[in-house]
């Protein structure tokens, strides 16, 4: 990932796209469905699940409510049109911690941790349920 210079009038922004946000929520409730898929089937471990679960909702929750609520004190502008198309952000630059990105870059980063997780917990889960029909 390269650090791009600024050129002139060049569309960057400083926000993901929305449909970041809504991809990392999906990949949070597949971890959650893989989790519990994995490990509900060996008996004492509801609670447990119950209690992770409950910090994967709580860890959703509050950003998305302080982002409502930065949303609901901000003064509207007639000017914007919504959000742009998800290609042309991504092949725009975004800023990120003081330094411009091209958008791909910034939503691989974004998205690679969490979806390594989420992946990573269905194939646990799968694994296991092949080795628990083979042993039993």
């Amino acid at each position: 990932m390269e650090q791009l210079p600024e050129k002139r009038g060049d569309k960057s922004t400083a926000e993901f796209h929305p449909l970041i946000y809504k991809v990392i929520a999906g990949l949070f409730a597949l971890f959650a469905v893989a989790a519990w898929i994995a490990f509900a089937r060996q008996g004492d471990t509801e609670e447990n699940l119950i209690a992770v679960t409950l910090l994967f909702v709580v860890a959703a929750v509050i950003p998305y409510t302080m982002w409502l609520s930065f949303k609901h004190h901000q003064t509207p502008q007639p000017t914007l049109k919504g959000s742009r198309p998800f290609r042309d952000w991504a092949n725009s630059t975004v800023e990120v911690w003081g330094s411009r990105v091209k958008g791909k870059d910034a939503a691989i980063n974004a998205l690679l941790p969490i979806a390594a997780v989420a992946v990573g917990m269905v194939l646990y889960g799968a694994a296991f349920d092949i080795v628990r029909h083979m042993v039993g």
